[in-house]
């Protein structure tokens, strides 16, 4: 399961990649 932590990490590591 993922957990809204999960998902913020995957927002945060979408910015840093862009």
């Amino acid at each position: 399961t993922k957990t809204r932590q999960e998902k913020n990490l995957g927002k945060a590591r979408s910015v840093f990649v862009l």
